[in-house]
């Protein structure tokens, strides 16, 4: 923890010796590779970043911070697959969860984004979760698949008692087709 405060405030020399300490009294704790993987990310490193939390993204009560950092780091490394699954991994209420797949998604190739696509719609299907329902509906329009995230918006619309709220996810789904 003190190591993140140095961090924060910009003193890196410093928080780098207290996590080499904390690596030295016990190198496989959580806690060691989120600060490291933090330090890493500050300075744009995302290999060293991937290299720290690849062993931690597998822990069922991970920080969610793991999840995003990891995420960013196979989205910058060409692994947009890993990158949505990291994303998946953290809690569906998540308000920057739509955003960041959208995004992730956005920087992949074309069989990279078609398996996080289906990854998504499995999970859609799944949960119902109304996160997902957005995030693939702008997906799809990133990929060409306008009429299919009409659809699914429209199924969405049925029903619903606020209809402003898949107006304005129509219109951000028609500029992602258009983007």
């Amino acid at each position: 923890i003190r190591a993140d405060l140095l961090r924060i405030d910009g003193n890196l020399s410093l928080a780098q010796k207290d996590l080499d300490v904390a690596i030295r009294l016990n190198p496989k704790h959580k806690h060691v590779a989120l600060g490291q993987a933090l330090m890493a990310h500050d300075r744009g490193d995302s290999a060293e970043v991937w290299r720290w939390l690849t062993p931690c993204v597998d822990d069922a009560g991970a920080d969610p911070m793991v999840y995003r950092l990891y995420g960013q780091a196979c989205c910058a490394l060409g692994d947009t697959l890993a990158a949505t699954r990291a994303w998946l991994r953290i809690e569906p209420k998540d308000p920057d969860l739509v955003l960041t797949l959208t995004e992730v998604l956005k920087r992949g190739n074309a069989e990279s984004r078609e398996q996080a696509i289906a990854l998504l719609q499995s999970e859609w299907e799944r949960s119902r979760a109304l996160v997902f329902r957005s995030a693939l509906a702008r997906i799809l329009a990133q990929n060409s698949r306008l009429e299919e995230a009409l659809e699914l918006l429209e199924d969405g619309r049925r029903g619903a008692k606020i209809q402003v709220y898949w107006d304005m996810l129509e219109a951000e789904v028609r500029q992602d087709a258009r983007d």
